[in-house]
């Protein structure tokens, strides 16, 4: 995955956006029930393809297209801690087909 840190937050300039990109799809209609109980502030809209929960202090945005952005990460570590913790919170949803091909 490709993770950056895309800006200065608006709210504390010593803390970061951080963009990224799963690189396959993601099912948000299925994420309130993956997410329940294990994040706070969990919003969800299947008609605009996004969710939106806190996660250990940060702001996080999960897009039907596999986008993912992070706000409030002091660095890409954090980030990366971050992307891998929600990774294994929502590995159910995603739509991916494997890019594997068997060849005899």
């Amino acid at each position: 995955m490709e993770l950056r840190l895309a800006r200065p937050c608006v709210d504390d300039p010593t803390r970061y956006t951080a963009e990224g990109n799963f690189g396959c799809r993601i099912s948000i209609e299925k994420l309130p029930s993956l997410l329940g109980g294990k994040v706070s502030g969990m919003r969800c809209s299947t008609r605009l393809g996004v969710a939106k929960f806190e996660l250990g202090g940060r702001t996080v945005m999960v897009y039907q297209n596999g986008r993912i952005d992070i706000r409030r990460v002091k660095d890409m570590a954090e980030a990366g801690s971050v992307v891998d913790e929600v990774r294994a919170l929502i590995s159910a949803a995603f739509t991916c087909t494997p890019a594997y091909t068997a060849r005899s």
